[in-house]
């Protein structure tokens, strides 16, 4: 999940024009992606 938390910061100065409409997406998901596996590890 490291990889995936860090992928915005590396992307960010290349797509920074996009960056907002990029997390307005990814973020989201992966808060729900990170809820959904604590709440099946418990």
């Amino acid at each position: 999940m490291t990889a995936m938390i860090k992928l915005p910061v590396n992307i960010m100065p290349e797509f920074e024009h996009g960056y907002n409409d990029f997390s307005a997406i990814f973020i989201p998901i992966l808060q729900a992606s990170l809820q959904y596996c604590h709440n099946q590890t418990g």
